[in-house]
């Protein structure tokens, strides 16, 4: 059987229907034999299927060709609306590929920037924890240098002499000023004593 949707089937058909007839069919007023070109045993035939039957076979031949023509006349839109939806989704494609790729590229130099801002941000971290680290040990030296001093201050007010009998300042408790037989308090000029002290505190000696 020929299928009327593919150019094939309706080729047939057409070739089907030239073989067949040269002009419309129609019912005799006896409604159950074919006028025209139908032969005695397609008539017969006919009539024997009944009256309903002979004009279904009579309306479907006639109006084959039309069904035919509207058939391949929807199938040509059909196709043309596929070409122009095909061109129309190029046309779309032509016009945004440059945006795409332009998003594309964007979105790289995004992620490189992304990643480069992370490596930064790394180093700054690690930059950071040493400078602590840093600020940390300079603290402890700043404090070891402070105790010295310390020291050294209390070094030099030590050895500040006694403007009388001059006994180192150190020693001041452990040795009256004078002999035996007089005995007196011990006198150190109080700015000589700040004096050395305020040289060892700043570093002079």
């Amino acid at each position: 059987m020929s299928d009327p949707m593919t150019p094939e089937g309706r080729a047939d058909l057409r070739q089907f229907l030239a073989d067949g007839r040269n002009a419309e069919w129609s019912l005799c007023n006896d409604g159950r034999t074919v006028a025209e070109d139908a032969s005695e045993e397609m008539a017969k035939w006919i009539a024997d299927a009944g009256p309903c039957t002979a004009e279904l076979i009579v309306a479907a031949v006639n109006a084959l060709p039309a069904l035919l023509d509207a058939l391949e006349e929807a199938e040509k839109m059909a196709d043309t609306k596929s070409k122009v939806a095909d061109a129309f989704q190029q046309a779309l494609t032509d016009e945004y590929r440059p945006h795409v790729e332009q998003n594309k590229a964007y979105g790289m130099a995004l992620a490189l920037q992304e990643e480069q801002l992370a490596e930064l941000r790394d180093r700054a971290e690690k930059a950071e924890a040493a400078l602590e680290r840093q600020e940390r040990e300079l603290a402890g030296y700043r404090a070891e240098e402070q105790r010295v001093r310390e020291w050294n201050a209390l070094v030099n007010e030590g050895n500040v002499r006694c403007t009388w009998c001059d006994l180192r300042y150190a020693e001041r408790e452990e040795y009256p000023c004078g002999d035996e037989r007089d005995q007196n308090s011990h006198h150190y000029n109080a700015d000589e004593l700040a004096e050395a002290r305020r040289k060892a505190l700043d570093g002079d000696s």
